[in-house]
This record gives structure tokens, sequence and C-alpha cells, in this order.
């Protein structure tokens, strides 16, 4: 990783943030101010490449900065990955005037955040897409949309007609188009965990998409192939909460803080290099590796949240945060295959405890 970028971006989450981690847990201001640092230290496009006004670092470095802001803060690590996630998109796919938002993106100025997880679903669509003069009309409902308040726009998925997945850029606000369609934000949903994060409900009735807000058309099963392919994605978050909480518990003095290091460096290792590896054979070991990580933050976090003990039940205990936010990794970017995985290796039998039985390329489970 470029050492400016690396330094800026680590100092930051030292200095600022992670000072402020249950404020930002709570308070929606602070987690925005928290926000706009990146922002203002131009990290806000990781991975989008330099000519185009981002970081321009790669899947394993882009990766190493994930753990790094989970391991201070799961709310503002969930936050930020939306909008990185839009930048990445506009990259890759946008038309040049789309990509030209995206030096602002980086800096904050222009926040995007992203609604198309619904696609994963099978059967109904939720938000339909019908094509109408140069653009579409878009009717239904997007049933998660984080950042709102915090983010101007969002790139929303529909299916199409055909069933070809159609995504474009709409305003994150309530209002009403100039040929009467019509956007409504619900208030945040009451989320248990990053509630500050503003997740929200979007209706569409016959909103109506300019061809200059189509960012791409894409056949309906590209989202479960990428599934596929990023399997480890979020895994990363879940490794950098089990560092907040090895973090934690060493200011605790926690006495068997080794072994539990041991296990995270050799789960950090293996988890980073499985990514360069390809071929469909890898995919079960690459989801053995995702669940892993989330035993182990789950893990990682009970043994902070019972070393705390009473005192962990308040809001304002890093145990306690620690404990939601694993909660909240764990079912981060769910697919069925992700979730038959998680509850299998929890049912009586599969999971006893620690132990030494390596599971892939050495990573100890849970």
């Amino acid at each position: 990783m470029a050492s400016a970028i690396w330094e800026r971006l680590t100092q930051y989450l030292r200095l600022q943030v992670a000072i402020k981690a249950e404020i930002l847990d709570q308070d929606s201001t602070a987690l925005e101010k928290a926000f706009q640092g990146l922002g203002d230290r131009h990290l806000l496009a990781l991975q989008v490449p330099q000519n185009l006004g981002g970081g321009g670092l790669t899947t394993a470095e882009y990766y190493q900065a994930t753990v790094e802001i989970a391991a201070v803060s799961g709310s503002l690590a969930f936050l930020q990955t939306q909008h990185q996630s839009a930048a990445n998109r506009l990259a890759r796919f946008g038309s040049p005037a789309q990509q030209a938002l995206l030096p602002d993106m980086a800096a904050g100025k222009v926040r995007i955040g992203v609604g198309f997880s619904h696609l994963r679903r099978r059967g109904k669509p939720m938000l339909r897409a019908e094509p109408k003069g140069e653009g579409y009309s878009l009717t239904g409902t997007i049933p998660w949309v984080t950042g709102y308040g915090f983010f101007q726009r969002a790139i929303a998925g529909a299916t199409l007609p055909d069933g070809a997945a159609l995504y474009g850029i709409i305003p994150l606000r309530t209002c009403q188009g100039p040929t009467g369609g019509t956007i409504s934000c619900s208030d945040s949903l009451p989320l248990a965990a990053m509630g500050v994060s503003q997740t929200t409900t979007v209706r569409l009735e016959n909103w109506l998409m300019s061809p200059a807000d189509v960012l791409v058309i894409q056949s309906p099963e590209t989202i479960h192939q990428g599934d596929r392919q990023q399997i480890l994605h979020h895994g990363f978050f879940a490794l950098g909460c089990a560092q907040g909480c090895l973090n934690y518990l060493q200011t605790r003095e926690f006495p068997e803080l080794v072994p539990l290091k041991e296990h995270w460096q050799n789960l950090q290792r293996q988890l980073f290099a499985a990514l360069g590896e390809t071929g469909s054979d890898r995919y079960q070991d690459k989801l053995q590796l995702r669940i892993a990580a989330i035993q182990t933050a789950q893990t990682f976090a009970q043994i902070a949240l019972s070393w705390t003990g009473g005192s962990g039940n308040l809001l304002t205990s890093p145990a306690q945060r620690l404990y939601r936010e694993a909660m909240m990794f764990s079912i981060f970017g769910q697919t069925q295959a992700i979730r038959e995985a998680t509850v299998k290796s929890l049912l009586p039998g599969k999971a006893s405890g620690y132990t030494d039985t390596p599971n892939y390329a050495g990573v100890v489970q849970w």
C-alpha cells in the first residue's frame, strides 16, 4: 500500500477515531464528522484508479484498510464501505460524466450509497424497471439503504422485464420527480447494531431514471457470480472486529491473550493468502475461511464481554459495542450459502470450542 495513504489512514484512526468509538456508535453527527474526516484525507475512494481521482489500492491493500477501520469503529466501517462500493462501481461502469464525480467522492464532497442487495433474492422482484422512452420507470421497494442523511444519492438496483439487472443513480431523499414519479424514504430502521448509520427503506413509484443516471445493465446471475468470487470480502470486517476485541482485552489485562493473538494472526495470513487463489475448486475453502472469521469475531467478542462483567451491559461499554458489531458482521453481506454454513457451524457437535484441528490450510476453528 502506498505509504502516504497508509500513514494518513492509520494516524487518523488511531488519534481521532479510536478514542471516540463509543460516541460514533451512538451519535450520527459525530459519525458524519468521522466519515468526512476520511474524505478530508482523500480516503473515500481507495480502490478507484489514481487517474480517476482515487487511491489506486490493490484488493489486498484495500482489505488491509478495511481491517484497520473495522478494528476501531464498526459503524464507521459499515458506513464508509457503502460509499466505497458506489465509487468502485462508478469507476468500473460509469460514463465519463459519472466518473467525473469520483475526485469529489474521494474527498466526501459527493456522497453516494448503494441499494441493490435485494437483487440477491430469488422470486418476485422487489424493485421493477420498465423501459420508458430513453429511460426507465422504477416502481417497488428497496428494503435496505444505509446512509440516509449522510449520502445525497444511491446506486439502486432494479429488475427489467427480461430479468436483467439495471443499476442507476437515484436521489436518497423523499422527493417528487419532474414527471410526477416519487421517492419515499422511511424513518431510520431500529437496528440492534449500527443503527446510527441510518438505514432506511426506500419506496419508488413510477420514478423516471434518465439515461444519464443509468450506470450499467447486467445479466440476472451477475450478482450471484460476484458473491462467489468475493466470498471473502465481508470476512475482513469480522477480522477487524476480532482485532478490536484483542486491542480491548489488552487494555483489560486479559491473561490468555497470547493464544488469541496467535489464532488471529493465523487466520489473517490465510485470509490474505486466499485472495490470490482462483478456480471454482477453491470456493468451499474460501467459504470456510469466511465462517472462521465470523466465528473468531463472535468468540473474541463474547470473551471481551464476559471479561468485562456486568458493566458490559452498558451501551457505553466498548465490549458491548464489539459484541454487537460481531453480530452485525456475521450477517453482513450474507448469502444463502453463508447462512447455511454459519448455522451448520453452530449446531451441537459442529463447534465445540477451541480446537487445534485445522480447517483450511492451518486455520484453527472455534
